[in-house]
Order: structure tokens, then sequence, then C-alpha cells
């Protein structure tokens, strides 16, 4: 399976990177470190702290307003609550032990509890033996109670209470009103529970799904729903629109999806069960991996260096941090963005001619802030050591547009040039000619071109005149199976924009860009970047450039391994002075 990021003055790597404002913000990416939290694969129904404790199918996790962590332990019959110090307990049910019964701390018994969720008030609801049941705080005591259903009935009823039937709820969720909403698996749908005084009144939303097996909700209304199809599995996006629901494809491509959160900003995160990986969504559909290659596991690690097997459950903390209920491991994993760029409390912002930020990552780890005005030559501007986890940092903009990235230092301490680390041979053409590169397709007119002026970085270029079809570069480059790589390129054409320009990007024989009336003059060329997963020991790039009229220019072609944290690579959008 392939994971495709596209974007435009963009690449990820172990570092960090942010985007052209606070205010502008809608995500961040960089690949996740996955660690064991509580919890180890051999299983069982144990108490304790961190790798004491043992769980058995974990099923779903959610975090209250204090960051603790339920568990839905679905062996075990119980949920669970772990602290963020690790600290396992079981305020109810009772380990290992069956059944269906309301009441107070473990004297409320379950069987088999699907999915937690928690709402504003710390209430958590659980989807158990086809009911819906809430767990009170009460002080120190947790008071269970069932809201919807009745147990061990299944059907397909909208109702009151206990009137209201469901078949086999996987899912559950809870808006910022309190209602509740839930991933009706069997019944193929999405069901609302809404409070009506003192009852629980269920609705159904929107049918039409496949096999639900999760949901999420943002601070907006929009509901989430992961759908069981095939291996092309896809999540929905459900918008309120008056009286009425709309659904839509938000993104596809999962494997049996059976976990979802949503953060501030609108991104989802996905628990990709069949394909034993975490995924993410941003806003406009864009899918990212976070950690997994895909192989089944028990690996800690960062990105496609940890592995899971059957992620189940997923849930966001308030600084970011993702919890995995790891299915048939018996454990919980904590994901911590290996380093960041606070978007939280209106960072990163310009004032007074200064770039102020703050950067998150683990304490004690020493790191490097660069800028740059072309997204090639990167000079450092800071070196600090993280302290209680944040680095505060104030940089001057000399220039208009300027970029920013952090990374771990490296044990080149000058001036980073981030051509040094590319793959490509003659990626910019400096030989002076085609060398290294194989030509094919429509060769009307195509040459190298020296002076600085017609080159991007360097002393030459590529340029190409032909009208349709294509003309084609390609090059084959070295790659390690499940590394993910960047691949790049910088365009301009001789006349700016230019209506019939079109360039092509191709990644292991599959087109991954087609751009069109390409609007980049020579004194402003544009950088498109992709990542791509190589699946092979060798992966071949192509890129294809045609221009009716005028000429159009490549430069400084670029395929990175984002694995290595030796080369600092990530690279910002710029910062606009205002």
């Amino acid at each position: 399976m392939k994971i495709k990021l596209h974007y435009l003055f963009l690449m990820l790597a172990l570092f960090t990177c942010i985007r052209q404002a606070a205010a502008q913000q809608s995500y961040i990416y960089t690949p996740y470190a996955f660690t064991n939290f509580a919890g180890l694969p051999l299983g069982g129904a144990v108490d304790g702290t961190g790798n004491a404790a043992r769980f058995s199918l974990p099923q779903s996790v959610t975090l209250d307003s204090s960051n603790n962590i339920f568990v839905a332990d679905l062996y075990n019959h119980t949920v669970r609550k772990i602290t963020p110090a690790g600290v396992v307990t079981t305020p109810t049910g009772n380990l290992g032990s069956s059944g269906f019964s309301d009441g107070m701390n473990t004297s409320a018994l379950f069987t088999y509890p699907e999915s937690v969720a928690v709402d504003g008030l710390n209430n958590v609801f659980v989807a158990d033996n086809e009911t819906i049941r809430k767990l009170t705080p009460i002080g120190t005591n947790w008071v269970v109670t069932t809201l919807a259903g009745s147990p061990g009935q299944t059907g397909n009823v909208d109702g009151t209470n206990s009137d209201a039937r469901f078949y086999d709820p996987q899912g559950v969720a809870v808006d910022i009103l309190g209602n509740i909403y839930v991933a009706d698996y069997r019944n193929n749908t999405i069901r609302k529970i809404a409070a009506v005084g003192t009852n629980w009144v269920v609705t159904t939303i929107i049918g039409g799904l496949h096999t639900p097996d999760a949901v999420a909700v943002d601070s907006l209304g929009n509901i989430y729903a992961a759908d069981n199809h095939s291996d092309d599995d896809p999540i929905y996006k459900i918008m309120p629109v008056g009286t009425n629901w709309v659904m839509t494809i938000l993104a596809r491509g999962f494997s049996q999806p059976a976990g979802l959160a949503v953060d501030n900003f609108g991104n989802v995160y996905v628990a990709d069960y069949g394909h034993n990986m975490i995924q993410r969504i941003t806003p406009a559909g864009v899918v990212t991996s976070l950690g997994g290659s895909g192989a089944a596991g028990n690996a800690d690690g960062i990105g496609v260096a940890a592995t899971f097997h059957y992620p189940n459950g997923i849930a966001l903390d308030s600084s970011g941090n993702i919890y995995v209920a790891d299915e048939q491991n018996n454990r919980i994993t904590k994901g911590t963005p290996s380093l960041q760029f606070d978007i939280i409390a209106e960072r990163p912002t310009i004032s007074n001619g200064s770039f102020n930020a703050r950067l998150i990552g683990s304490s004690g780890i020493s790191m490097v802030v660069e800028c740059s005005t072309n997204l090639q030559i990167w000079t450092p501007i800071q070196t600090n050591t993280m302290q209680s986890g944040y680095l505060e940092m104030s940089a001057p903009v000399l220039t208009p547009n300027q970029f920013y990235h952090a990374h771990y230092p490296t044990t080149n301490s000058s001036s980073t040039n981030i051509l040094d680390h590319n793959l490509v041979l003659n990626p910019g053409f400096e030989a002076g000619t085609f060398a290294n590169w194989t030509l094919s397709g429509n060769l009307s007119y195509y040459a190298i071109n020296g002076g600085g002026n017609l080159a991007f970085s360097g002393n030459y270029s590529a340029w190409f005149a032909n009208a349709q079809p294509l003309a084609y570069l390609s090059q084959t480059v070295p790659t390690i199976p499940g590394h993910v790589y960047n691949f790049s390129l910088w365009l301009y054409h001789s006349s700016g924009a230019i209506s019939g320009v079109e360039a092509t990007a191709s990644w292991a024989g599959v087109q991954i860009a087609d751009i069109t009336n390409l609007e980049a003059a020579i004194s402003s060329p544009l950088q498109y970047s992709y990542q791509e997963i190589a699946t092979d020991t060798n992966t071949t790039i192509s890129i294809g450039l045609a221009s009716p009229p005028g000429w159009i220019g490549l430069d400084d072609v670029s395929v990175q391994d984002l694995n290595l944290v030796s080369a600092p690579q990530t690279v910002t959008q710029p910062h606009s002075q205002r």
C-alpha cells in the first residue's frame, strides 16, 4: 500500500514543520515515537504500573480532562483506568468475570465491553452487550447505569431507554452537548442518544454504511465514522445540515479501521487495524502514516520502526500524544511527536521583527533551529537543550519570506545543504549534461542551459519546449522497503504562468502528480514535494514535461530517506512579515 502526501513546499522527516502562521495552521506532521505505556503481549488480568499491568484484548481507549486513560478491556469484562503516570486500576467490573448488572465500582458487571468515550464532565460511556452504559464519578466511587438498549437483546429499534435496540454496537463518541453517537455495526447505521429530561432517546441519524466500527465527533458537531468494506475501507465525514445529516467520504484505502480520534484542528487519527498502522487524515483528506510499517509486531520505535498487532482503539491527550489499544499485543502504546512546534496558545507568532515559537519534545534532548531564504541552504541560528519538554525560541526575521525548521544535531556543525543527502545522481544537471538520466517521449526541443539566471541553484538546469505528448526524464535510485522518501523538484517557466504547460511526477511507475498551468516565472520557481513509501530496493522516479509555448525548466530533483535521522530534512512554509 502506498501512502501519498502531496504538498507544495513541504518536506517531512523525524524533525518538525510549521505552516504559514498560527492563525492559519490546520495541522502539523511529524512521525511519532511509540513506546509501551501499560501492559505486555503476555496478557492477563492484573492491576499494576506500566509493564506490570495486564490486559486481555483491549478494544478502545479514551481520556478524561486530567489525561486519565480509560480502556475497554474486552476479555477481562471491565473498564480499566490508567493514570498519566501509568498506574492501572479497575474502577468498575470484576476482572475476568462477565455478567450484566448496574451498581457501584466492582459490583457492576460487563460482558465484552467494546468501546469507551468520555464527556466534558468526565462521565464514561461504554458500548457493552447490546447496550450503552454510563459510569458516573461520585467522589472516589463509580456508579454504573444503563442508558439505552437491553442486555443481550439485538434489534434495530429507535426508542427510549431500554426500549431501544442495537445490534453489536462497536463505537461510541460524545459531543460537547452530551449527545452520544454509536457505530451500530450490524445495523449498518450511526445512532444518536440524546438526554430528554431523565430519559435517553435513541434515533438513527444515517444509514447506508456497511459495518461501521468506530465513530468520533469534532467540536463543530461533525461526525466521523470508520466503515468496513474491503481492503479499501473509507472514513466518512457526516455533517449536520439543518435537521439533516450529509455523509461524504473523507478518505479511503484503510483495512478494517477500528478506532478514530479527532483533534482541535479537524485532523482525524485512525487505528488502521488490518494494516497494523496508525494514520492521520487532514481536513483536506490527505493521509499520512504516523507509525507502523504494515507488518505485525510489538516493537517500540519512531514512525515505521514501531510495530503493532491489530491496533483497535486510539485517543489523544491534551498535549497531542496518541494512545493506542494494541489489541493482540494486550497493551496500551503511547505515541509522542518526536519533535514539533507548539501550535497552542496562538503560537507561533511574528512580532517586532522576530519569529517566536515553542518547540515541544523530550526533555534533555538537544536540538538545532535553522533558517533559510531559499529552502536549500540552512543556517543554524540556535542550539539548545529541551527542558521540561519544551523550549522557547525567538529569532529575527531578516527577509519578507523566511523559512524555519528544527532537527536533532548532526555531526556537521556548518550550514546544511539539503541536497547533500540526495539519492538522485546529477540532480541539478551540474554535469552540464543529462548524465545519469534516461530521456524518452516527445523530445522535440530540450537542452541543458548554463548561467545562474536560468538555474535555481548552481550553474545549470534542464529546459524543454515541446507540445503533447510529454517528454520524460527518469532515474532509478536505491531505496529501503518500508522507508518513507521525500521526492521533490523545482519547476519554472520562461514566461511565468502559461496555459497548457504541464508537468507530471511518478514514483515506482505510479503517477503521483499532474501539475497544469504552471505559475512560476524564472524569478520565482516553485518546489513540489511528495512523500512515498518504498516497496523495493530500487525505485524509479519519472518526470514528464510539456510546454507548448515557451520553455519549462527543471532543477534540483531530490529523493531523500526521511527515516535517516542524521540529515536535517524538514522544511517549513515561509513566515511573511506583516
